[in-house]
């Protein structure tokens, strides 16, 4: 995701491609070396599927190309669907019969698990001797971790999670060049952060201090962390790690009451609720925004689209605001994405051998640097055995679009000279560190079972709804969150959606 989690990455359908070696990370293998030409050892078709941001992205790819001629693989055919579409179009073609042998990336973890649950899928757990340089990239207690959070309840894990470079992503930007002129210090605390916001306001009346994405969840999450509370199930360390529904908490309701109070004066945005990507954009590219939770990376992104804007200086706090004499939480990552290719029942013989190969191949030094660098002498060169993008890429205005079109993007695991290149992934690196040491809230692995599953899914649709609305409605004051008729009304609702129902089942759920 190239510093994001994003959320909408694409895994390039290169690793539809079958590697015909094990690298040197893994010793010698029987069978050709990589780089044995096309005809060494016989074709082997491979009916496989594969993610793509923009569905006019050139398939097959200068990857997939490059794959095909090295290592004697066709893929026949590819199957591609639009990212934002995963599980609308893959459910259709399940429930055809006719589905690829390979799925290569499906971020929708419960999508994948209800695939493995229905028999569509191989548990990968059980090729794991085939795949050693995969494994190396988790420490025993990872691996645990991995099992515990992504295995169905049958103990198989039905995909191959990504192994996260990072501990650590989000963080408060601000603009300190703005800080620095008028002589402020970054925020401590809830309190200090009105203050700043208001100080921000009087200098700048035009703007918005404190701008926001995602919705009200978006608006709430910097504060809700301040105050050690979450916006669902979690485990209250205020209360010896209780499993409990966050927003039903007074810890929740103080949040909202800040909030509301930042609304009333216009230190947020008006539109916080349904505030669109662009607009968004908008409030940093004119210079109209100081301050927000976000991901560290994206004061570089901001920098660097803000240019224009003289002594433009986005930055990342170190420390994360706390409320109440309390230290806040910091937003603690796994070891790995819960996302990543899967293979469906339909594969055998030496597509699944050949398959198996490419993954363990891909994980390597060698296989990390094909899939974010590309080819050699035409995507890149060496520089002291540092690759380097040539410049029509390296200059391209549009690099990201240009790296997918060529079905560049990382699979299994980051390399290591892509991180250290790029000014986004030092950040989340800088962040992980600089977080390393901060509380955060206690992981929980749930054991989902298909009717725990089912219920879980029905009432959280309808109580999340009923959050949703409720909180828009308290930070908008059409209710007032310090009133407590208002606030009961709330509470009553959730109970009426089920809430302590919702909280049994995720305790009955939950791995030990």
């Amino acid at each position: 995701m190239v510093g994001k989690r994003l959320k909408g990455i694409i895994i390039m359908a290169s690793v539809l491609a079958v590697m015909t070696a094990c690298s040197k990370e893994s010793g010698p293998a029987e069978t050709a070396k990589p780089g044995t030409k096309a005809g060494e050892r016989a074709v082997v078709k491979i009916n496989a599927g594969t993610e793509v941001r923009k569905s006019t992205y050139p398939i097959p790819s200068l990857v997939h190309k490059q794959i095909e001629k090295n290592f004697s693989v066709a893929f026949d055919p590819i199957y591609t669907w639009v990212n934002a579409d995963t599980e609308t179009k893959l459910s259709v073609t399940f429930a055809s019969g006719n589905y690829p042998e390979a799925l290569l990336h499906i971020n929708n973890f419960d999508f994948v698990k209800n695939l493995g649950r229905q028999g569509y899928l191989l548990p990968m757990n059980k090729y794991l001797d085939k795949l050693p340089n995969y494994t190396k990239l988790f420490s025993k207690e990872e691996w645990d971790m991995v099992m515990r959070h992504s295995a169905n309840e049958d103990g198989n894990l039905y995909f191959l999670p990504i192994k996260n470079y990072r501990t650590h992503s989000m963080a408060w930007i601000y603009r300190k060049d703005v800080f620095d002129t008028m002589g402020m210090k970054f925020p401590t605390t809830l309190d200090e952060l009105y203050t700043v916001l208001k100080q921000l306001k009087e200098k700048f009346p035009n703007s918005v201090p404190m701008t926001n994405r995602g919705g009200v969840d978006g608006l709430l999450g910097g504060i809700n962390n301040a105050l050690r509370v979450a916006g669902d199930i979690y485990a209250d360390p205020d209360k010896n790690d209780e499993i409990v529904y966050g927003p039903m908490s007074d810890k929740y309701r103080e949040g909202l009451k800040f909030a509301n109070k930042l609304y009333k004066e216009n230190l947020i945005e008006k539109e916080f609720a349904t505030i669109t990507y662009d607009q968004w954009l908008e409030r940093h590219y004119s210079d109209k925004t100081y301050i927000e939770f976000s991901y560290g990376s994206r004061s570089s992104d901001f920098n660097l689209e803000s240019k224009d804007i003289k002594g433009v200086n986005w930055s990342w706090a170190d420390k994360m605001l706390g409320a109440n004499g309390k230290q806040g939480f910091s937003v603690r990552e796994l070891p790995f994405f819960s996302y990543g290719p899967v293979l469906t029942n339909k594969i055998k013989g030496e597509a699944l051998d050949r398959m198996l190969e490419y993954f363990n191949w891909s994980a390597t030094t060698e296989g990390t640097r094909l899939h974010e660098w590309g080819v050699e002498g035409e995507t890149y060169t060496l520089d002291n055995g540092v690759p380097k993008f040539v410049s029509s890429i390296e200059k391209d205005p549009n690099m990201r679009d240009k790296l997918l079109e060529y079905g560049m993007d990382y699979l299994l695991n980051r390399d290591q000279d892509m991180i250290k290149s790029s000014p986004g992934t030092k950040i989340d690196l800088e962040v992980s560190a600089a977080f390393a040491k901060t509380p955060n809230a206690k992981q929980l692995f749930y054991n989902w079972t298909e009717e725990l599953g089912k219920q879980r899914t029905k009432l959280k649709t309808n109580i999340d709804d009923l959050k949703l609305q409720y909180a828009v409605k308290f930070v908008m004051g059409q209710l007032n969150p310090n009133n407590d008729a208002d606030w009961s009304k709330f509470i009553n609702d959730l109970n009426k959606a089920g809430v302590e129902q919702y909280v049994e089942i995720h305790k009955q759920a939950l791995k030990k």
